[in-house]
């Protein structure tokens, strides 16, 4: 049992350890960064910019916004007939969330005119042109 065979076969098992051991330690070091990518984070990242956002504030449209896609997700699951009208219902509803809840008092009006169009999505305090 002292023969060549068994040696060789303890090196490669102490190697392999060695080697499982250095890739769990090492590894998650070595890899890329990878991007959370949340539903609607285009929006959340234009209002957060826009109105600048508390911290707790950025949760809060978060979760606004996570109920929304759930919402719309439970749509097109429960109804094979979802319709334009179902879909604007949900929309108005998460606008007014955001509004009721994350906004403050003083920007709600301006985040009306920024949902209807009829403003430039220019963060505060900027100018175009």
């Amino acid at each position: 049992m002292t023969g060549p065979r068994t040696w060789i076969a303890v090196l490669a098992g102490v190697s392999f350890l060695a080697g499982l051991a250095g890739g769990i330690l090492v590894g998650p070091g070595l890899a890329p960064a990878q991007e959370v990518t949340r539903p609607f984070s285009d929006y959340e990242r234009l209002l957060v910019d826009r109105f600048a956002l508390e911290d707790d504030q950025v949760r809060a449209l978060r979760a606004v916004l996570d109920r929304y896609h759930r919402d719309l997700q439970d749509l097109r699951a429960d109804s094979s007939d979802e319709t334009e009208v179902d879909r604007i219902r949900l929309g108005r509803l998460c606008r007014d969330r955001i509004k009721t809840y994350v906004l403050a008092e003083g920007v709600r009006e301006e985040f009306d005119r920024l949902a209807s169009g009829t403003l430039p999505s220019a963060p505060v305090g900027t100018t175009s042109g």
